[in-house]
């Protein structure tokens, strides 16, 4: 049988239920799921090495042994060849996600061999990064929006 990894991409600024939902899902689905957590100035997001601890912390309960957190900089698409991922998993909250990512696969498709799976959030739909760290800044409890373990961590960091 042959062995299916996954990429679940993003800048995971900061990582939260939203997150954690996808990449749970991701991992009942295919036999490793990589989270990698990009190095984007673009969107002036914290320095990639927090971003990659603070979803390791995040992910370190669940007890899933099939996930693992990595960074990396340049294209997804060599990121996911580099680590044999067949599939790169992404995450739809809205209408207007899925029209982003039916063009971003599309993408994904004519740079390399690999296989766009969206999963539909479900409880945390109304959860984003700016929202996050929106409350954080202000100094709202973050519980609800953020995994517990990384809570206190993430209000710190944002505020």
């Amino acid at each position: 049988m042959k062995t299916i990894n996954a990429l679940y991409p993003g800048t995971f600024d900061p990582f939260h239920l939203g997150h954690l939902e996808v990449v749970l899902r991701a991992a009942r689905l295919f036999d490793k799921v990589i989270v990698g957590v990009a190095e984007d100035s673009s969107k002036n997001a914290r320095s990639s090495e927090s971003r990659v601890r603070l979803a390791a912390a995040a992910l370190g309960g669940t007890g899933m042994k099939n996930i693992a957190v990595e960074a990396f900089s340049g294209a997804a698409t060599d990121f996911a060849a580099k680590n044999n991922c067949l599939v790169v998993v992404r995450g739809i909250r809205s209408i207007l996600d899925a029209e982003y990512e039916k063009g971003l696969s599309k993408i994904y498709r004519q740079l390399a061999a690999v296989e766009v799976v969206c999963l539909m959030c479900h409880e945390y739909e109304h959860v984003s990064g700016s929202v996050i760290r929106q409350l954080a800044k202000i100094g709202v409890d973050l519980a609800g929006f953020v995994p517990l373990q990384i809570k206190d961590a993430v209000a710190e960091l944002y505020k």
